[in-house]
C-alpha cells in the first residue's frame, strides 16, 4: 500500500496488534474482540483499512 492513507491504515492495524496481544496477555482478549468489532463496524467503508485487518494475524 502506498501514500500517506495507506501509511496510517499501517500504523493503526500495527497499533491495534500491539493492543490486542497486551490485552490478550492481561486475560482481556474478549473484550478486544468486542473492541475490534466495533472499530470494524465504524470503520467498515474503508475498504484499504479492512483488508489490512483481515490480513493481519490476531491474538
Amino acid at each position: 500500500m502506498t501514500g500517506t492513507t495507506g501509511k496510517r491504515y499501517e500504523d493503526v492495524v500495527r497499533y491495534l496488534l500491539r493492543v490486542g496481544r497486551l490485552m490478550a496477555a492481561l486475560g482481556q482478549a474478549e473484550q478486544f474482540g468486542q473492541y475490534l468489532a466495533e472499530f470494524r463496524a465504524k470503520h467498515k467503508r474503508k475498504w484499504s483499512l479492512m483488508q489490512l485487518l483481515d490480513s493481519a494475524k490476531w491474538p
